[in-house]
């Protein structure tokens, strides 16, 4: 009976964190009563290709993806019960963490089989917004899987980004680094263009929205900051030491701090309200946390928790000797911080206040060929995190 309860009840906190409206069939009282007995949510996942890892406490569990389906990004949605697949043959497939089986696939527009590039969650897990390469925005719904709403993008390149405001009535594209492309703002309900901002005499490759979503910010060759709810240029400067182009880019809570990166350029850290620049140098890669007051920082196998108040780094981190850290990730609470390499051995989560490192994934890709006529078509690695907690915390907080 307990076993049966169990596999009820895990349903239901399925649905739940996959964003579906309906109640748990069972009773409060129920839930509570065999919530013991429900395992951990997984934490993170890792892919590569079609090799897909799910890490729940101490075991790795290795989802099922068809060969052919080759992985272009993934995101967990809040709960850690479920995950959602970007393919690079335009396939989006939402996957239960708990029976790690496919629970559906999003509709793709009739006809249309170009590759879905990145995807994201809106914060009440109802919807799902993804890029694709025929340069439209494509909004789901996650309960059905059907399309809600799609976006024209004005750009004659390709969007690279997506973001979607904390309040889920908006959603931002931009960053396809090519001159004088947008950003663009788009209300979700209607699907109205609200604003459009670019640089007049550069590109736009990064852009980032502050933790509350009143401000945004653009890089390329300029830093800008812009409000959000008129559209309004707020900042602007050009910190770039000859034609750098700025790649990536994180706005800090209140917009007063900005953190942007080029290659082969130091990370510079700018307060714009006091003009002050700090210049971090030996840094490859960053990420701003959710909350926006710390970051992290890695550069080779080697990285650092830094506080965006103090600007001093709080702990260093340690990833396989030799790996280059391709991207990072955090989860939704701030809490774990992960970094993938070249190599899907090189996975590793850390926690953020300790600086410990929590696990290490020393897997090998089995879904993919390593000969030497497929090397130079090797994947990118992807990680994405849910969070620290288990569903007996994500209750307790609802």
């Amino acid at each position: 009976a307990c076993a049966d309860g169990v596999r009820l009840v895990e349903a239901s906190l399925a649905d739940l964190a996959l964003g579906r409206s309906n109640r748990p069939k069972l009773p409060v009282e129920s839930i509570r009563h065999v919530l013991s007995f429900v395992p951990t949510a997984p934490r993170a996942a890792w892919a590569m290709g079609s090799d897909v890892h799910l890490w729940r406490g101490a075991a790795d569990v290795g989802l099922l993806v068809e060969r052919l389906f080759r992985v272009s990004d993934l995101k967990f949605f809040l709960g850690g019960g479920g995950l959602v697949m970007a393919g690079a043959d335009g396939r989006g497939i939402i996957w239960s963490a708990w029976t790690q089986r496919p629970v559906r696939e999003l509709e793709a527009p009739l006809g249309n089989r170009s590759k879905l590039r990145v995807v994201e969650i809106f914060p009440d897990g109802d919807r799902i917004v993804g890029l694709r390469t025929d340069r439209t925005a494509i909004v789901w719904s996650s309960g059905s899987g059907e399309i809600l709403q799609t976006f024209r993008l004005p750009e004659r390149g390709q969007s690279r980004i997506v973001r979607v405001f904390p309040q889920g009535d908006r959603i931002v594209t931009g960053g396809s680094c090519v001159e004088q492309d947008p950003a663009v703002i788009w209300n979700v309900t209607d699907g109205r263009l609200l604003h459009m901002v670019q640089h007049e005499h550069g590109e736009i490759c990064a852009l980032a929205l502050s933790p509350c979503g009143e401000w945004l910010a653009t890089a390329g060759l300029l830093v800008r900051v812009w409000l959000t709810a008129t559209g309004a240029l707020a900042w602007d400067r050009i910190p770039s030491v000859g034609d750098a182009t700025f790649t990536d880019v994180g706005i800090a809570r209140g917009g007063s701090v900005l953190l942007t990166i080029a290659p082969n350029e130091p990370l510079h850290v700018i307060n714009r309200l006091q003009g002050t620049r700090l210049l971090v140098f030996g840094i490859e890669r960053f990420l701003l946390l959710p909350g926006g007051d710390r970051f992290i920082t890695f550069n080779g196998d080697t990285g650092g928790v830094w506080s965006v108040g103090t600007l001093k780094r709080d702990h260093i981190l340690r990833h396989s000797s030799g790996c280059r850290v391709q991207r990072l990730a955090a989860s939704y609470d701030g809490r774990l911080v992960g970094a993938c390499g070249g190599e899907p051995h090189c996975s590793k989560v850390w926690d953020v206040a300790t600086g410990d490192l929590l696990h290490a994934f020393f897997g090998e890709a089995t879904n993919w060929s390593s000969s030497p006529a497929e090397s130079q078509h090797r994947p990118d690695c992807h990680i994405a995190l849910s969070g620290a907690g288990t569903y007996e915390d994500r209750l307790s907080l609802a």
